[in-house]
């Protein structure tokens, strides 16, 4: 606790405390920062360059505006333009060089609003644009503009389309802010549904707790086999291996939405549409996408499909990560017949979605009994229903565990205590994580499965000396809930360490490796923008490295699998972990240099890290690269856990005499990775 002193002497120096997670021990401790912290972790982290390196929103917004201001003219009226949202200014600045009479700008992020003045003064426009630091549902006429727009530009969309409050803001700026008749870019979105048949995108939306053939299965509590996983899954569509799922029907247009006010636009809304299926199957999901209409007469459209049903070629498809596709679940999975036909019911509130399906002649039967505990996320589930790794898991642990063996097991959310009890160990000892419900439902797992005997779920506090005393092995996977990157999990070294090292331990050790790659089209989201469309952006560029430099995430996580990249050298190990081993020094550091070999041409712009884990000397498990990866070849990744990646500023053209040199110290006190790379 901070106490009277401390808060005025941090008020003094104008600096800001903010509590932080240590992975290490599972703790949450404070950390002080300069002033200026939260604005550098803000703009650090905001994705407007993979808005700005997306071509083809800009043309055609630029578009939309030039259709309108062209309407306008020819209907002999003003052209006064409203940007609300404007970010970087973009949109303003092609309604002036379009030919606006006038421009005001919306801009509540004041870190962005900053970034729009400087980058509009940059362009020669500061006298054209007003800026209006406020958000648009807060501004009004004639105090903050002098008289209404009669063109509306904004871009307040996001995967879900209305989930950053696109509806209110539009319906807002209809009835306040805009002139009768007046002109909207984009003037109207429509948002598509398609069935599909996959088994594996079933998976992470549901518990199992599956074991292999030859173990006895672990059931679920009546009722929690129904509980979800709230309902967004937003991801790069394209990417998905298409032997992952069928699709079902055509696409369905389940919503249409009119932003210029020429048809009432609701909060919310509720339809059901009938459609007929392609072939047999069982409907898991659905896939969900849309697009816009730029310009008031649906000539200029912008499509968010995945590469299968859009409309243009797979090579002219524009790479973005700002808008995706999404996932979204019926109730219960439907078994469905080809030719038959079934209804889709599909429901939207000001900010959410809802999608199910039925047959004809049954209604819908609505959302299921529960949700999951927000420990259990997607890639969780994923993990915990694959029966081929915890096979892995369970062919190695069978040689070590009897009737005598009392296990500790560190790790969160897992299968490992259930399958340490069903393998015979005498007593296992587990700790779940801190978060609403994730205690509750493994108590009533353990329960449920007469394991209360053998399994003992601890709390808060920590084992008694005694327990820990009759500890013969130390288990993880190891996985956390909080875990944010790979080597986030070796807070599974540091509770092993408080055993005696004569006590066995699975995993064994482990290994950080790394990898020079090529990215596809991830690295845009970090890469400078220069220009944009004929503005010069170098100050945003400007703003966004220096407070890259004062953020706490130069090493980002992502699922790979959705990134497509090139091996431009084989994996090399970073820092090694010896678990046999204790790691009890609170200054304990481990460090290594070394360098990526690059044995292809090729553009540098990415490495990915990951963990890989030495199960018992023989066997081992990636949480990355799976399989074997050739140089120059794309590698196939873990789709159950993130990666790390490092997106260096510029890419660098490199040949197989280069290499990507590193310098890495882990600190095993608060598991802070702290690595440099550079070309050599």
């Amino acid at each position: 606790m901070m106490n009277s002193c401390t808060l005025g002497a941090c008020r003094r120096m104008k600096s800001v405390f903010t509590s932080k997670f240590n992975p290490t021990t599972g703790k949450v401790e404070w950390v002080m920062h300069d002033e200026s912290y939260d604005y550098n972790q803000e703009i650090a982290r905001s994705a407007y360059a993979d808005m700005l390196h997306d071509t083809e929103r800009n043309k055609k917004y630029e578009a939309g505006l030039q259709a309108a201001i062209k309407s306008m003219r020819a209907q002999g009226r003003p052209c006064n333009v409203l940007d609300i949202g404007t970010g970087t200014g973009l949109l303003s600045m092609m309604a002036v060089r379009n030919g606006a009479d006038s421009v005001h700008a919306c801009e509540e992020f004041d870190p962005a609003a900053k970034c729009a003045a400087k980058v509009i003064a940059a362009n020669g426009m500061a006298d054209k644009i007003v800026l209006i630091k406020k958000r648009s549902t807060a501004v009004s006429v004639p105090d903050d503009m002098p008289h209404k727009a009669n063109i509306l530009v904004t871009e307040v969309f996001d995967t879900e389309l209305i989930g950053e409050g696109a509806l209110s803001t539009f319906r807002h700026a209809l009835e306040h802010l805009l002139e009768p008749n007046s002109i909207v870019v984009p003037s109207a979105a429509r948002m598509y549904i398609q069935p599909v048949d996959s088994s594996f995108l079933s998976s992470f939306n549901r518990l199992t707790l599956s074991m292999p053939e030859t173990i006895e299965p672990i059931r679920l509590p009546p009722g929690i086999e129904k509980y979800i996983y709230p309902p967004l899954f937003d991801l790069q569509l394209s990417s998905l291996p298409q032997h992952l799922f069928d699709v079902l029907a055509l696409p369905q247009i389940v919503f249409r939405f009119d932003f210029c006010g020429r048809e009432k636009l609701p909060l919310e809304s509720h339809t059901q549409i009938e459609f007929k299926v392609d072939r047999d199957g069982v409907c898991h999901a659905f896939f969900m996408w849309w697009d816009l209409d730029m310009d008031m007469r649906g000539d200029v459209q912008l499509s968010c499909a995945p590469h299968w049903e859009h409309p243009l070629p797979f090579d002219k498809i524009q790479w973005r990560d700002h808008w995706m596709q999404a996932i979204f679940y019926p109730s219960f999975s439907l078994p469905v017949v080809q030719d038959a036909r079934y209804v889709l019911d599909a429901k939207h509130d000001e900010y959410s979605l809802d999608f199910d399906i039925s047959t004809l002649n049954s209604p819908v039967i609505g959302s299921s009994s529960g949700l999951l505990p927000c420990a259990y996320t997607r890639s969780r589930l994923a993990m915990l229903g694959n029966v081929s790794t915890i096979s892995k898991y369970s062919s190695t642990l069978h040689r070590l565990v009897d009737d005598s063996t009392v296990v500790l097991c560190v790790s969160e959310c897992s299968f490992l205590p259930y399958l340490l009890a069903r393998l015979g160990a005498k007593k296992v000892y587990t700790q779940e994580c801190d978060f609403v419900g994730a205690a509750n439902l493994a108590k009533s797992v353990i329960s449920y499965n007469d394991l209360s005997d053998k399994i003992y779920l601890y709390g808060e506090e920590e084992l008694s000396v005694e327990a820990m005393s009759q500890v013969t092995l130390v288990v993880g996977e190891p996985y956390f809930c909080r875990s944010f990157l790979p080597w986030n999990d070796l807070r599974f070294w540091y509770t092993r360490s408080r055993l005696s090292q004569s006590v066995d331990v699975f995993p064994i050790s482990a290994h950080l490796v790394g990898m020079a790659v090529q990215f596809d089209n991830l690295h845009k989201i970090r890469q400078p923008v220069k220009e944009c469309e004929g503005f010069d952006l170098n100050l945003y560029d400007s703003m966004i490295e220096r407070s890259r430099e004062k953020s706490d995430d130069r090493l980002e996580q992502h699922s790979l699998w959705e990134y497509p990249c090139k091996a431009l050298g084989p994996l090399k190990t970073i820092l090694e972990f010896d678990f046999k081993q204790t790691c009890h020094e609170a200054d304990h550091v481990i460090s290594h240099t070394g360098i990526f070999p690059i044995e292809c041409k090729g553009e540098w712009n990415g490495v990915a890290l990951w963990m890989i884990y030495n199960l018992d000397g023989e066997n081992s498990v990636s949480f990355g690269v799976e399989g074997d990866c050739k140089v120059g070849s794309y590698p196939s990744w873990n789709m159950e856990r993130k990666q790390a990646v490092y997106l260096p500023i510029k890419s660098s053209t490199v040949k197989p005499s280069d290499g990507i040199q590193f310098d890495a110290d882990y600190h095993v006190a608060d598991a802070d990775l702290r690595v440099t790379f550079s070309v050599s």
